[in-house]
């Protein structure tokens, strides 16, 4: 019985009904189920990620060799377990993956402070040595500050933040070794300048950045100075996607890419815009 069980390495449990996740908790928490990728979602269960948790809380819930988790449909509420257990209980842990729910409004101010502190405690206050690939979708993005400490051991990212401000912030020392990065910028800055950091202000260049996607909600705007000032500690980057919804380009027609990013080699571009831009080039690039 256990034998056939161990060639479970990915295990879905998105479309299991009530009795089949009770039957499978039950042989987790036992050690008789011991798969590598574990995919949990609400959608289905609306409390199934909450029920796995109160697993993993359990006293006897020994650690695991899980190494891939994926979280969909995720809830505020069911972070409370997050920050406390996931890292202890699973020590190999790689790779994590948290969508928020879509379908699930959640209005309480207090509550979504007090997630994001937990999620700032995950990522950044205390993250985990070999947690090398991380996504993070919230549907009003995520709030950074610079008084978070380094996250030195991402990898791969995959965020949404609340505006730019926290995009600059990203990019100023909080993840320096990333080689991919996906940003997702969910809300317009109410005030422009406050954005806008000090070429001379960034402290670390990311010198492992290798892919940068940069998306923005339909009610952001993005002005030319501000996609200059993303590209500042971006200058090793060889591969750029940019899929910005609403472009403002008041003084320049051409817009060259290369004069911030050497090394780009490949560009893939989804602008809209009411002002005009005749080139969008980068030199030996595609």
């Amino acid at each position: 019985y256990r034998c056939i069980f161990e060639y479970h390495q990915t295990i879905n449990l998105t479309n299991y009904l009530y009795s089949d996740l009770k039957q499978f908790l039950d042989q987790y928490s036992k050690n008789q189920l011991e798969p590598t990728t574990l995919i949990l979602s609400n959608k289905k269960i609306s409390n199934e990620i909450k029920l796995f948790y109160e697993t993993c809380n359990s006293v006897k819930f020994k650690s695991k060799p899980l190494q891939n988790l994926s979280l969909f449909e995720w809830k505020q509420n069911d972070v409370y377990s997050l920050s406390s257990c996931l890292f202890k209980k699973f020590r190999s842990l790689k790779s994590l993956h948290i969508h928020e729910s879509t379908t699930v409004k959640e209005s309480n101010k207090y509550m979504t402070s007090h997630i994001l502190s937990d999620l700032q405690q995950l990522i950044f206050e205390k993250p985990s040595k070999n947690l090398e690939e991380l996504t993070l979708i919230l549907n009003d993005g995520m709030l950074v500050t610079k008084q978070l400490h380094s996250n030195l051991y991402l990898k791969y990212l995959t965020i949404s933040l609340i505006n730019l401000h926290d995009l600059y912030i990203l990019l100023d020392g909080l993840v320096p070794n990333l080689i991919y990065l996906k940003v997702i910028i969910c809300q317009h800055n109410v005030n422009q300048r406050m954005s806008l950091p000090k070429s001379s202000s960034s402290k670390f260049l990311m010198a492992n950045l290798d892919e940068f996607i940069l998306n923005t909600n339909e009610n952001v705007s993005l002005t030319l100075k501000q996609l200059h000032a993303i590209f500042i500690p971006l200058q090793q980057l060889t591969i750029l996607t940019l899929n910005i919804k609403t472009f403002i380009n008041e003084t320049q027609t051409k817009i060259n890419l290369e004069q911030y990013l050497p090394k780009l080699k490949h560009v893939t571009c989804s602008i809209y815009t009411t002002s005009n831009i005749d080139e969008l080039y980068v030199n030996n690039g595609q």
